[in-house]
């Protein structure tokens, strides 16, 4: 495993702690803890695997426009 892979791993881990933490205890996840941890995802498409990149970002815009639609119905 690349030492870049390590660091994104340590951001993921991190990250998805707290808003477990925070979703335990209030029941919402917040924008500012969900969009560093979506583009830390990006970022890591972008660093480590370039080739899927595309699919990397097709797939936070399908989720969006399938809740956004369901939101919208």
């Amino acid at each position: 495993m690349p030492v870049t892979a390590l660091f994104f791993i340590v951001i993921y881990c991190i990250l998805t702690g707290l808003l477990a933490w925070y979703d335990y205890k209030t029941g919402l996840l917040p924008d500012r803890l969900v969009c560093p941890l979506l583009w830390c995802g990006i970022l890591f498409y972008v660093v480590i695997n370039p080739q899927q990149l595309p699919s990397s970002v097709l797939g936070p815009i399908a989720g969006y426009c399938s809740l956004a639609g369901l939101y919208w119905l």
